[in-house]
This record gives structure tokens, sequence and C-alpha cells, in this order.
């Protein structure tokens, strides 16, 4: 006897890319795969202090705490389709990209442009950054994604990350999503 009972079954949040290309080089993957220089780097020290002190101690680090644990592995990771650079001063910035990127992405005719800015500090758009750069980028990102009826698919930066030098905009999202932008503040001027 197969059971159907709804509050046993996951919802599943489904990415589609037209592209197998991108799909395959740079896939959305669960959270819980990303690997963390910090976590390893805790745990060998863990052992090293547990040697010292002949495992007597009750000690748990903080890559062990269920807390962080939790909302580090949760969800799934989106990563840029392309590698680029963002050089930024105050006054102004610059976004440089792969030699061969414009031959890589010929055939997959994206018309989406790769990476927008807007500027926080101008009119309408007075958002505060804190200490960020002026600018959010947006990235476009060539997936759709579907989440179940009643859920919402919230947007959030990777949590304890090794090399924080930018952070994705909290965002959500319910239903069918066409387009996929990833809004990111950079931390470095």
């Amino acid at each position: 006897m197969i059971m159907n009972i709804p509050f046993l079954n996951k919802p599943v949040v489904k990415f589609h890319s037209e592209s197998t290309l991108i799909t395959d080089e740079y896939p959305i993957y669960p959270a819980k795969e990303y690997k963390r220089k910090w976590v390893k780097n805790c745990a060998l020290a863990f052992q090293k202090y547990k040697k010292v002190i002949d495992g007597r101690s009750s000690l748990i680090t903080a890559a062990k705490c269920p807390g962080m644990r939790d909302v580090m592995e949760s969800g799934y990771i989106v990563t840029t389709w392309h590698d680029f650079t963002i050089e930024t001063s105050e006054e102004k910035y610059e976004i440089f990209y792969p030699t061969y990127f414009d031959e890589f992405i010929k055939p997959l005719n994206l018309s989406h442009p790769k990476i927008t800015t807007f500027d926080t500090k101008s009119n309408p758009m007075k958002i505060p950054t804190g200490s960020n750069y002026d600018q959010i980028f947006k990235i476009f990102i060539p997936y759709s994604f579907d989440i179940p009826k009643g859920y919402e698919l919230l947007i959030m930066p990777i949590q304890y990350d090794d090399d924080p030098k930018f952070s994705a905009c909290y965002g959500k999202c319910d239903g069918f999503q066409s387009d996929f932008n990833i809004h990111i503040f950079w931390r470095r001027k």
C-alpha cells in the first residue's frame, strides 16, 4: 500500500535552464555540498586541541554548532555562470570578463545583459548600503525556477562564507520565475 501524506512530502524547487552547457558547468547545487575552508580548519584545530588535553574536553567548535550548521546547509547555492572581475574605486567601477568569454556565450544566443548596476545614492533609488560600495550589481543567471504553490523561495547570502568580498541582497519569490537575477552588495571600495 502506498500512502501520499502531504505534510510528509518535502516540497521541491525546480530549476530550469535551456542550455546544457550552463547546467553542466555551473549547476545549482544543495548548500550542504558547499565546503568552507574555515570549517575544515576548525576541525583540524579541534583535533589538535583535543590531543593536548587528552580528550577530556567537551568543547564543540563553531563549525559543529547546530544553529550555524543548519543555516549553512539549508537551501541551494547559485553560482555565477561566468567569471568576472569587479574593480572599484571611490569614483567608479569596472567589470572585466575573460578574453574568450564572448566566444563561449555566442552559441547560447543570450540577449540579456550579463551584469547591470544601479546607483544606490541617486534618485529615486536611495537604498542604504552601509559601508558597501554605492552600486548594487545585478547578475543575470540563465535559469528559471518554479516554487511549489504555498511556498516561497528566500534568496539570501551564503552564510559564514570564507571570503565575504560581496554579499547577495535578500529577496523572496513565489510561483514560476522566468528571470533569475542575483543582486549583490560589493564590500570593497
